[in-house]
């Protein structure tokens, strides 16, 4: 096939990279500068463009998907079909397949693969409720993404509940054959149980690491998905719960009435398992006879009538359990009326023996009509027949539904081509499509409140020309389908021409957005697509039990104007936020000294000791949550260090901001020694450390002279070096120049409440 690497398609995708390739097509990473984003482009292989089964295939994808609006479903932003050329534009995923993630894991935790089921059938129960039936459920068609979510993708054979019903091709069953319910490798009509059963099996070769059934023969597979029981999961896996073993194989069931019906019924008894993981429902399991090595061994399970775990005894039926069917009551042995029971034995007898003949027969007569429809044989040539005498004719092709189509050239009922051409010899189960000639026309299909591109293929199945018109709206989502002319229901010829009013934006009328608070985010996507919004970026936070799962933030906030179109991104609460624990060393400046320690979490104290200075550590245990944390350490009074501390951080991480520690030399308050006498002040000074002390006198009245009248550094709470220079300013008398007698010289006493008189032992104060 040709490489599109280095190309443009569409005059607007630049082809980048290959990604990888499938057994149809070929996928490609691409740039659409358009809307600035790189996109996956899913490309129909050349060699299948005209074989009309694959490329009904490929549009059903694209219908299929592009009725999808799902978080957990790949989203598709364009198609494209030519004889030429088909294509499928698609998001980028940014992951691995489901199955590469169960290779590198082994067996997935449970509780992963829970989660990861939560969310396939999440995206089933959007794409059952649009009537879209995937068929083709396996890991490999699953994307897990970076952050744990997973992206279900690969629609290909998807079948839309309002049509076809056949799901077999002349090579056998659709879909993966590891993985299809036993319907399809019945050959029988599927519906969304199919999908149902395949998710099972995902979850038991998640929880196990193996596959339920696997042989080096692909029929073999799908016989024993029509008639084998898998291994108990707890068997091969004991650290599965019996709860999830339990919903794994009623997801399993062979039997439809006992199976799952819906997703949504899977959700609601995995919600009540991930509340409580030790739950046992009401359809316990018991284990059936099997050969040695082969389907139906010790081992085995299935569902059974319901029972209480270690007896016989039956119990009430439940939500998930029928009641049982009504037994007879039994007769005891000298019951009167036994001999007339006895008496009915040979009429029974009799009338089974004549079924049976009469079954013999039946089938005698149809293995004789049907002994020459079992052969090779060449197709005949059917243009220009009737298509009713012809269908009555060849009893024996396999025709599938007629495609009808306008034609000039047949009249109304005649078949204008064969998808087998005339003389090729094919087998009986190879699939015949005729295209029959409809020319009176037929009524308008409903597409209104369709996407535009859905209703177009809609249409143009059958055989209708398509134009579109664009009309504003402010309150239906762009791209939607308004209107159709000729309106819905109202009879037109093939051929001739639907007008789709199709929505634009309206950005005269501003859009209201609603309130998500509370809301799980399936219920935000629904309440903003009412009213022309998009969900934008879904990210978790904390908020508490009662809310998890649910919006508790969004932006723009509730009642906001904003533009139709636009998105609005929410914040989903993860439950309440748990206190952890974590320890850390605090290294010690070396000076000798003993000092205390005193360390603080957002101001609070956490740790307080007397250490000693010699460059060793202390450990400290921080507690607490959030991501907004601050630290302190003090020595003393001095801050040693400060930082942040963020709990929700894996592992939690501790931050210094300040580190101090090289400035720290046994810092000192400087006390208030002013009103002390030069002496005293000098002698607490020093006690203190301080030694390095200048004196300046100063001429004054007002003091005692020798007292000191003012200091720099003044005391503070703030310490500083012990080699600080402390200038201390000392009171001094005035010169008085007498011209009488001199008198005796005075001694000036400090006064008698000194603080410092009890500190001075036997010395003067003066």
């Amino acid at each position: 096939m040709e490489s599109y690497v280095g190309k443009t398609l569409g005059n607007r995708y630049e082809v980048r990279e290959k990604l990888g390739e499938g057994g149809m097509a070929v996928v490609y990473k691409a740039y659409d500068p358009m809307e600035n984003r790189v996109v996956a482009i899913k490309l129909l292989k050349e060699e299948f463009l005209e074989n009309e089964e694959f490329s009904r295939r490929f549009k059903n994808e694209s219908r299929a998907i592009a009725m999808l609006s799902h978080p957990n479903i790949v989203k598709v932003y364009d198609v494209y079909f030519s004889d030429k050329l088909m294509y499928i534009v698609m998001e980028c995923i940014d992951g691995i397949t489901l199955k590469d993630y169960i290779k590198q894991q082994k067996i997935v935790d449970w509780k992963e693969a829970v989660h990861f089921t939560t969310q396939i059938l999440r995206a089933l129960q959007h794409a059952h409720d649009k009537g879209i039936v995937h068929r083709d459920i396996k890991p490999q068609n699953i994307m897990v993404l970076k952050n744990g979510n997973i992206k279900v993708a690969d629609f290909g054979i998807a079948r839309f509940s309002r049509s076809e019903t056949r799901t077999i091709t002349e090579n056998g069953a659709i879909g993966s054959v590891h993985y299809i319910s036993p319907e399809q490798a019945s050959g029988e009509t599927t519906d969304a149980q199919a999908d149902i059963y395949s998710v099972g099996i995902v979850l038991y070769e998640m929880i196990t690491g193996r596959l339920p059934f696997d042989s080096a023969s692909a029929v073999s597979v799908a016989l024993m998905q029509v008639r084998a029981e898998p291994v108990r999961p707890r068997d091969i896996n004991p650290m599965i719960p019996i709860g999830l073993e339990q919903i794994t194989l009623k997801a399993m069931q062979k039997d439809k009435s006992v199976r799952y019906h819906t997703a949504s019924e899977v959700l609601i008894d995995l919600d009540e398992f991930k509340r409580m993981p030790s739950i046992r429902f009401d359809y316990p399991l018991t284990t059936v006879p099997r050969n040695e090595g082969g389907a139906g061994s010790a081992g085995d399970v299935r569902l059974s009538a319901p029972y209480r775990r270690g007896t016989a005894e039956p119990i009430a039926p439940t939500r998930r359990t029928a009641a049982p069917a009504a037994v007879p009551e039994r007769r005891d042995e000298d019951d009167e009326e036994e001999p007339a029971g006895k008496s009915a034995v040979l009429p029974v007898l009799i009338g089974v023996f004549s079924a049976m003949i009469v079954g013999l027969v039946i089938l005698g007569i149809f293995v004789i009509r049907n002994k020459n429809k079992s052969k090779d044989f060449a197709m005949p040539e059917l243009l220009g027949k009737k298509y009713e005498d012809v269908i009555a004719q060849y009893d024996y092709i396999n025709f599938t539904d007629p495609i009808y189509v306008y034609s000039e050239q047949y009249a109304d009922g005649y078949i204008t081509d064969q998808s087998v051409a005339a003389g090729l010899k094919i087998k009986p189960t190879t699939a015949v499509t005729l295209s029959v000639a409809s020319n009176k026309g037929t009524a308008v299909v409903n597409v209104v409140g369709y996407q535009y591109t859905e209703a177009q293929e809609i249409l143009k199945s059958y055989g209708f020309r398509i134009r579109i018109e664009s009309e504003k709206s402010a309150t239906v989502r762009e791209g939607t389908v308004l209107r159709t002319d000729p309106a819905a229901d109202q009879i037109a010829q093939y051929g001739s021409t639907v007008v789709l009013f199709v929505a634009t934006v309206d950005d005269s009328v501003p859009v209201i957005v609603p309130d998500l608070y509370g809301k799980t985010q399936e219920e935000a996507q629904a309440a903003l697509e009412e009213v022309g919004l998009i969900l934008g970026e879904v990210t978790e936070g904390f908020g508490t039990e009662e809310n998890k799962g649910k919006i508790i933030s969004q932006t723009p906030e509730k009642d906001s104007e904003i533009k139709y179109g636009s998105t609005v991104s929410v914040v989903i609460s993860k439950g309440a936020e748990q206190e952890i624990s974590f320890d850390t060393s605090v290294v010690l400046p070396n000076t000798g000294t003993t000092e205390t320690i005193r360390v603080e979490l957002n101001g609070k104290s956490v740790y307080e000791a007397s250490v000693k200075l010699n460059g060793g550590a202390v450990d400290v245990t921080f507690t607490g949550k959030g991501s907004d944390n601050t630290f302190k350490v003090y020595l003393g009074s001095y801050e040693l260090y400060a930082g942040t501390v963020d709990f929700r951080a894996e592992p939690p991480t501790l931050k210094v901001t300040k580190d101090n520690s090289a400035g720290y030399v046994s810092q000192k308050i400087v006390p208030d020694v002013k009103g002390l006498s030069l002496s005293n002040a000098r002698k607490m000074l020093e006690k203190e450390g301080f030694k390095n002390i200048s004196v300046i006198e100063k001429e004054t009245d007002d003091y005692t002279p020798g007292s000191v009248i003012s200091q720099t550094p003044e005391h503070s709470s703030e310490p500083v070096s012990p080699d600080t220079e402390i200038t201390l300013v000392v009171a001094k008398s005035k010169q008085v120049v007498s011209t009488t007698a001199t008198t005796a010289p005075t001694t000036t006493q400090p006064p008698e409440d000194d603080p410092l008189a009890e500190l001075i032992d036997g010395e003067d104060r003066g």
